[in-house]
């Protein structure tokens, strides 16, 4: 919306994330100069130029630039604290930084009166089923199979509406 980054890089890097998934062997060399890319000039939306300050999602842009980021660092180091850190962003950052941010709850000055408006949140609510389904259905696959990660890269693809969209 904002026009800072071509989507195209990020669409790069969640496609290189797949092949690998599919297990396609991607040299270390190739996911560093991914990760360089993701560090260049422009990528990163700057929360404190004027250019984006007011961008609608901009700080949904920058967790999923941040996801990526971690998934690649996940795949050099094999450390699933990056993975763990991937889905934080996408629950706890985006969801909760997008209904913070759209219901004003960032003027409640105690953050523990902020979290049960969020939990019961529609959106919330359907983004833990979402996470439940994936998690269950994770579970009950032997390996990750081409079949399964198709079905998984496809799961959340709502027509090509997010999550956000949706509601």
């Amino acid at each position: 919306m904002a026009n800072w980054v071509q989507p195209s890089l990020l669409r790069e890097v969640l496609d290189e994330v797949w092949l690998i998934l599919q297990q396609k062997s991607i040299a270390p060399s190739k996911i560093r100069k991914l990760m360089e890319k993701i560090d260049g000039e422009g990528v990163w939306p700057d929360s404190d130029s004027d250019e984006f300050c007011d961008a609608y999602y901009l700080f949904e842009a920058q967790f999923t630039i941040s996801a990526l980021y971690s998934t690649l660092t996940a795949l050099l180091t094999s450390d699933s604290k990056y993975i763990i850190g991937v889905v934080g962003n996408a629950r706890f950052d985006t969801i909760e930084g997008f209904i913070s941010q759209r219901d004003k709850l960032y003027e409640v000055k105690n953050y523990k009166d902020m979290l049960e408006p969020i939990a019961n949140d529609p959106l919330a609510k359907q983004e833990m089923a979402k996470e439940m389904e994936d998690l269950q259905n994770m579970k009950k696959a032997d390996k990750l199979s081409a079949e399964f990660l198709e079905w998984f890269r496809t799961s959340s693809s709502n027509k090509g509406k997010s999550l956000i969209d949706l509601l």
